[in-house]
């Protein structure tokens, strides 16, 4: 993979991916008393899961010829998540 391909996917989970790191960040390190620790980890869980999907979708997105159905399709899909 030379270069990341801008699809919709890589918008809404690339900026989930950076909330889900910053409150990582927080919950482990920072304000980690009451179970808080916990939480993070569980971010760190869901930010795992982020990367391992957006991998797995520009590995797609690369092969796909036709951009306009690729969109539409991530939109729609977008949209029932």
């Amino acid at each position: 993979m030379k270069y990341l391909k801008l699809t919709p996917f890589l918008i809404v989970f690339g900026i989930v991916e950076i909330i889900l790191l910053i409150i990582t960040f927080n919950y482990l390190f920072i304000d980690n008393r009451g179970g808080m620790a916990l939480a993070g980890t569980l971010a760190f869980i869901g930010s795992a899961g982020t990367i391992i999907l957006l991998l797995f979708e520009q590995i797609i997105a690369n092969k796909v010829t036709n951009s306009k159905v690729l969109w539409i399709t991530e939109i729609i899909m977008i949209l029932i998540i």
